[in-house]
């Protein structure tokens, strides 16, 4: 049995190919609480092997699964990432979304309908897809006349998006959708200076997310003074691990961050040297989101050491005129990421120091 998530008595396991799980699919589709909100009704147990085989196989982007409850198998939901079914995308409505996952669900035993199970199952659902399959988001499109559905599913944190016509069929249908909620004291919190990795790539969206993040920060008189430059090319971090005698482990990291300065932008004697504490913040930005893409990461002080900053432009092909203040290295991590309590009382003074 794979299982793929487990909270308390309740437990999600792939369907498999086997005759019992075909003959339980076509009991519970052909019975009529499951008929009246689910439009696929089979009409043989060969016409379910010949739509599940597909998926269970990985031929489909359609992943099935069984919910057991105490062991026992009480009803089914499938999850796949979402492409366009929605026809959303031109609308925009979807579009903020890097990384939506879709579901539907029924509980096909009769008597463990109205016991919670079917929003508790969505909620494990979704701890799954937001902790290992960077979803953002999770959609599901009840009928709208389905109102166990759609109270159940509010409970399970979705909030109504619109309403539609599914393609070829006249029922009106709600799209609901349950976003991945950012805990930002849960960042700060459990951000920590990381040091030691595992040989994984960073995936390219998630670089892009940092990247993205970093651009975020706040600027003195909106200057904007970042250039960010990014490599993850063995050789290069193997040169950056050689800049800073405190950076040797620079070598092993997934990605290399690398915050700069462009003085230009400002106008002489206007704030010049707000270039510091605005990439510093743009610094801490990428610092947080490592921490939310599940990686590890630390900073490397470079300026005002002119011979790190010298190194760095070197390597990099950086102008005389872009000045690097600090290397951000980051990974998958490779040692426990447990964060430290660092309040100070004294030093934190009211009214006056």
């Amino acid at each position: 049995m794979k299982v793929i998530s487990r909270r308390g008595d309740l437990l999600l396991r792939h369907m498999e190919d086997t005759v019992e799980d075909y003959e339980m699919m076509h009991r519970w589709l052909n019975k009529s609480h499951v008929l009246a909100a689910y439009s696929y009704h089979p009409s043989s147990i060969e016409e379910v092997m010949e739509k599940y085989k597909k998926r269970i196989k990985g031929e489909n982007h359609v992943i099935p699964s069984f919910i057991l409850y105490k062991g026992k198998e009480i009803g089914y939901i499938q999850f796949y990432p979402v492409t366009d079914e929605y026809g959303l995308r031109d609308k925009q409505i979807l579009n903020r979304y890097h990384k939506p996952f879709a579901a539907d669900i029924f509980i096909g035993e009769e008597d463990m309908q109205g016991k919670g199970l079917a929003p508790e199952t969505l909620m494990m659902l979704q701890d799954y897809l937001f902790s290992e399959k960077d979803c953002d988001a999770v959609l599901i499109d009840p009928d709208i006349d389905n109102l166990r559905g759609l109270r159940a599913y509010e409970k399970a944190g979705f909030r109504r998006l619109t309403e539609f016509t599914r393609s070829g069929s006249d029922r009106m249908t709600v799209l609901m959708i349950n976003e991945r909620k950012n805990d930002m004291k849960g960042l700060i919190f459990k951000r920590r200076s990381i040091r030691k990795y595992i040989d994984k790539p960073i995936e390219k969206e998630k670089i892009e997310r940092i990247v993205r993040a970093a651009q975020l920060a706040p600027s003195a008189m909106a200057v904007f003074p970042w250039e960010i430059v990014v490599t993850t090319d063995r050789e290069k971090m193997k040169k950056v691990a050689d800049v800073s005698p405190y950076g040797k482990f620079a070598k092993d990291a997934g990605a290399v961050f690398i915050m700069c300065g462009d003085l230009s932008h400002y106008k002489e004697g206007r704030g010049k040297d707000f270039w510091v504490q605005d990439c510093s913040a743009a610094i801490e930005n990428i610092l947080l989101q490592i921490v939310e893409e599940g990686l590890g990461g630390v900073w490397l002080g470079v300026y005002p050491i002119e011979e790190r900053c010298n190194d760095l432009r070197k390597i990099f092909n950086i102008p005389e005129d872009i000045i690097p203040l600090g290397t951000i290295v980051c990974g998958y991590s490779d040692e426990e990421n447990v964060a430290k309590d660092r309040f100070f009382p004294e030093k934190v003074h009211y009214e006056e120091y």
